[in-house]
């Protein structure tokens, strides 16, 4: 039974109940089998031949007392009562399943003969995280000779699901440690992933910790504060209301019962604040585990063993009320995605069309295994959107940029940022809604924009991208929105809004300097109007300079109406004469036009052939001739103009290898794949254009040689889209 092999434990006990020395505990025993192979009214008369032969029971000619039940591994009548009430519940429950849901078992290759459970996974359901006990890398476990989990991910291509690899291997040795590591969750951005650690080799305590997606690589685990970790245990994590706030179990003191579920939310600072109890509403004198938010704020599914189920932990939810600041009575989910036995780490898509859990049934590989729910109608009306953060005209890479993006129908604002290495950004929204953008980059124009997104239910993403116009030199830019009472040069409060956007430009920028110009009508004569708008240039420096900004970065010129952009016939052509606006003098540019945009299959794919890292590199490394320097840069599928922020780090740190070794000259080798050998440039375009690169970065281009790969370099274990770098000379 203890091996999750019920249908044999139930063949056993039957027979084993039919002796007359059987122990007392076989017909416990056999009622727990024909519970969990749901012969539920069999187990009823099990747990009642059992009670009834509990009350004759003796020891040493003496009644059993109550106290003494647990010592000699018996259950009492109210414990056993209280598995009855399930049988007669699961008996109900299983005449009205719930039609709108289908449950499956994932099956090959993500279960196995071993144990896997909680299924992390994204919202287009590409990736799954999950936690497996299997042999490798962590070793025996001494208390039960099984294998310390640890965390493995799955990759799926063509509906199909990779091989799960450990994680640790494949992304961050850091993510395992010489206990047990568990993936708790991922955030609804899917950029910060929580984790679990245990203290010591039994697993009896725990805290939490966070890691952070950073150039496709995660961080290593960084433990919650102790708002959060106790001296207990806690167990189980999630993120909601865009990371604000966070659900968690623990089974510190003062609780309800054994393990409870808690919150946590952040102040305006950031800070974590004390952790609240939800309440005997949810919790329970036993278990409760597993939290999930849903995408609407307010309904938390979770697992439990003492609210009402069919068997073990069963699957509920719970409505939280903003009024009443309650929380509904939880509502058991019902089969089929409830079993008798434990069903535990539901988490939804963003759409709620899918979900993916834990459990062991009959139909599982090993013991327990990860199992998907679909529901045939979606409930959360919510859809991902997602897109990169792009230079409109050259359309490498934005990265780092700010996006406020804004609900227009409440108001609310989150803000996002876009990947440092591939520009992505995303949000979850909800669907046929109205959002607007503002983002801000540096060397790029502020960005605004609404979008509106579908009321497709079915949908689970929605792509935007962010197209942001570049700064050029004397570029002319009207400011829209200043506002001067007539024949004044006193600004107006409602023009504040513009200012300020003006201001975060200038400090986002500290090498970009403007010319504010004024520009009338031709109303009145000449020298009024020419000093008019040399005043009302005069008034919007000041405002800058009062903010912050360097007096260096801004000169102001009046131009009255000698600069008209419409005729001044007319009110209308009047109008759009009477304005402000600014004009770039001066911008010192980045590198930026090495970086490329990557597609969706990315430079970094190389790596698989590749392990070379910039992270783990030196820059002390002392260079010698033949010597391959640890760097590799690669190229996404037949690019060869521009180089992705990733590798152009790595390319970087060769940069620093050569200042620092003056004397060493190096050979730039640039291979190609099979497909793009067909085009006999582009492994020389590459060369090049990491030469210019280096070049530019300061190294004299006499102490650099390059070529491409010849053929039979090419037909190397590394044949891949990369770029080398040999010592020719130290």
């Amino acid at each position: 039974m203890y091996q999750h092999k019920n249908e044999q434990a139930q063949l056993h006990l039957t027979n084993a109940s039919k002796r007359k020395d059987s122990p007392i505990q076989v017909f416990y025993f056999l009622g727990k089998a024909d519970h969990y192979n749901g012969n539920f009214q069999g187990a009823i008369e099990d747990f009642n031949f059992y009670k009834d032969t509990l009350k004759k029971a003796t020891i040493a000619g003496k009644k059993i007392k109550d106290e003494q039940l647990h010592t000699h591994q018996l259950k009492s009548a109210k414990e056993v009562d209280r598995e009855i009430e399930q049988c007669k519940y699961a008996i109900e429950i299983y005449k009205t399943p719930n039609k709108e849901l289908i449950v499956t078992n994932v099956g090959e290759p993500i279960n196995s003969k071993y144990a896997e459970y909680t299924p992390v996974f994204t919202n287009n359901e590409e990736l799954m995280f999950m936690n497996c006990v299997r042999p490798t890398p962590g070793g025996m476990v001494t208390d039960d000779d099984g294998y310390f989990e640890d965390i493995y991910v799955s990759y799926k291509t063509n509906k199909v699901w990779s091989q799960p690899a450990n994680i640790a291997e494949k992304n961050n040795e850091n993510l395992s440690s010489k206990f047990h590591d568990d993936v708790v969750s991922l955030s609804n951005d899917e950029q910060s992933m929580i984790v679990y650690r245990a203290s010591n080799e039994n697993n009896n305590v725990g805290d939490l910790y966070y890691c952070k997606l950073r150039d496709d690589e995660w961080s290593s685990p960084i433990a919650f504060p102790t708002e959060i970790n106790s001296p207990f245990g806690e167990t189980h994590g999630y993120y909601a209301d865009n990371g604000n706030t966070l659900y968690f179990t623990s089974d510190r003191p003062g609780g309800k019962g054994l393990m409870d579920i808690y919150v946590s939310r952040k102040d305006s600072k950031g800070r974590w604040g004390k952790a609240e109890n939800l309440g005997d509403v949810v919790n329970t004198p036993y278990n409760e585990e597993s939290p999930y938010m849903s995408a609407d704020g307010k309904t938390l599914y979770f697992s439990s063993e003492g609210h009402l189920g069919i068997g073990g932990f069963d699957i509920f939810y719970t409505v939280f009320d903003e009024l009443t600041k309650t929380w509904s009575k939880p509502v058991n989910m019902g089969v089929p995605l409830n079993s008798p036995n434990h069903d535990i780490y539901l988490q939804w898509s963003l759409n709620g069309k899918v979900g993916y859990f834990t459990s062991m049934r009959p139909d599982t590989k090993g013991e327990k295994d990860i199992y998907r729910v679909e529901r045939k109608t979606p409930v959360a009306p919510y859809v991902v959107v997602r897109g990169k953060v792009l230079d409109a005209e050259q359309k490498y890479i934005i990265s780092k940029a700010e996006l406020k993006i804004t609900d227009i129908t409440d108001g609310k604002e989150i803000k996002v940022y876009s990947d440092s290495a591939t520009g992505d950004y995303r949000f979850n929204a909800k669907r046929n809604s109205k959002y607007a953008y503002f983002g801000e980059a540096i060397e790029h124009f502020f960005y605004k924009d609404t979008i509106s997104t579908p009321a497709d239910s079915e949908l689970v993403e929605f792509k935007k991208d962010v197209l942001m116009l570049p700064f050029k030199l004397n570029q002319h830019v009207v400011l829209k929105n200043i506002f001067f009472d007539f024949n004044k040069s006193d600004i107006r409060p409602e023009s504040e809004k513009e200012l300020l956007v003006l201001y975060d430009m200038l400090r986002l920028n500290p090498s970009l300097k403007l010319e504010i110009g004024g520009h009338t009508d031709s109303i009145g004569k000449d020298l009024s109007n020419l000093k008019l708008s040399q005043e009302r240039c005069n008034a919007v420096v000041a405002y800058l300079v009062k903010k912050g900004i360097k007096e260096a970065q801004l000169t102001a010129k009046g131009y009255g109406e000698t600069v008209p952009v419409a005729p001044n016939k007319t009110d209308a052509g009047r109008q759009i004469n009477r304005r402000t606006e600014f004009t770039i003098t001066d911008i010192k540019f980045s590198d930026k036009k090495f970086v490329a945009v990557t597609d969706e299959t990315t430079a970094l794919e190389g790596m698989k052939n590749n392990k070379a890292n910039y992270l783990d590199s030196k820059a002390d490394e002392t260079p010698t001739v033949g010597h391959k320097l640890s760097e590799t840069l690669h190229f996404p599928h037949n690019e060869h103009k521009v180089i992705t922020d990733y590798s152009k780090r790595k390319a970087d740190h060769i940069a620093e290898v050569l200042t620092k070794y003056t004397t060493v000259e190096v050979e730039i080798v640039a291979h190609a794949d099979e497909e793009e050998l067909k085009n006999k440039n582009i492994s020389m375009d590459r060369a090049k254009l990491v030469f210019d690169y280096l070049v530019s970065k300061g190294i004299n281009a006499a102490r650099l040689k390059y070529r491409a790969a010849t053929v039979e370099e090419e037909k190397g274990e590394e044949n891949d889209r990369r770029v080398t770098f040999t010592v020719t000379k130290n």
